[in-house]
């Protein structure tokens, strides 16, 4: 089986079983591990593409699968160590960290409502 079909079949399994997309949100390194994905060269899997065939076998939604495509880095290989890259591209725009409870001022507010 080479990298695309056997991303297809793990792919088929965490999106179309929630008991398997739950096992994979707990720790997805393992999952892969576990369903043979550790030693298998992916530097030639095609995730955008495994991903829309997988979602319109599957019946999603077609804006479901751009969004996978559009947010999920490439998960499979390690990050790209010279010029390119690898993957759709950036995933969505926006701040990358919660904005902080006390509004960046460092003091937490008050929960009695007196002041400081």
């Amino acid at each position: 089986m080479d990298a695309n079909e056997l991303l297809a079949v793990v792919l088929r399994k965490i999106l179309g079983d929630p008991a398997e997309a739950l096992a994979y949100s707990e720790n997805p390194q393992e999952y892969l591990i576990a369903e043979g994905l550790g030693d298998v060269d992916l530097s030639t899997a095609e995730l955008g593409h495994c991903v829309t065939e997988v979602a319109g076998e599957l019946d999603l939604a077609p804006d479901v699968a751009s969004d996978l495509v559009r947010v999920s880095p490439h998960p499979l290989s390690p990050a790209p160590t010279g010029g390119g890259t690898d993957g759709p591209g950036p995933g969505p725009t926006g701040p990358s960290a919660p904005a902080p409870a006390d509004g960046g001022t460092g003091h937490s507010p008050d929960p009695s409502g007196g002041g400081t």
